[in-house]
């Protein structure tokens, strides 16, 4: 295909139709201006947290869960749980067994010193418990 090329002589100029990109740039603003969605600005969302102002004192969700900590103390990988440090998977299960609220779930911590078989007893031993749900984190 062959096009010639286009020369004005001296009273020829050439003009460039602009109506049809004026066309295509205001469908385009009208395109942005209905699909874009609008958000309020962040300080006038409402927060889902609700506070209770009118008691201050400790309830029942004020419960920890359970932290089993597996340290070593004097080279021995031992058990930890609040007060109680043990090496004994029984005396483990006793405490755990008798803690109050086992909804809130179980939390195993071990350190890299401390041998993985400990910390998956220690995830069995909560199951046995009856905690719903048992986490396994290492200590930071």
């Amino acid at each position: 295909m062959r096009l010639s090329k286009f020369k004005p002589t001296d009273g020829q100029s050439l003009e460039l139709s602009t109506t049809s990109m004026i066309d295509v740039v205001f469908l385009l603003l009208i395109f942005f201006l209905v699909t874009t969605t609008y958000r309020p600005p962040e300080h006038q969302i409402r927060s889902n947290i609700r506070v209770n102002q009118q008691s201050s004192a400790a309830t029942d969700n004020d419960i920890e869960p359970a932290v089993v900590e597996i340290v070593l103390e004097n080279q021995t990988p031992t058990y930890r749980i609040g007060m109680t440090t043990t090496v004994d998977l029984e005396i483990l299960s006793d405490v755990l067994d008798r803690y109050p609220d086992k909804t809130r779930g179980a939390f195993v911590q071990l350190s890299n010193e401390c041998p993985f078989g400990m910390a998956a007893a220690a995830v069995a031993r909560c199951h046995r418990a009856g905690f719903s749900q048992v986490s396994m984190v290492p200590i930071p």
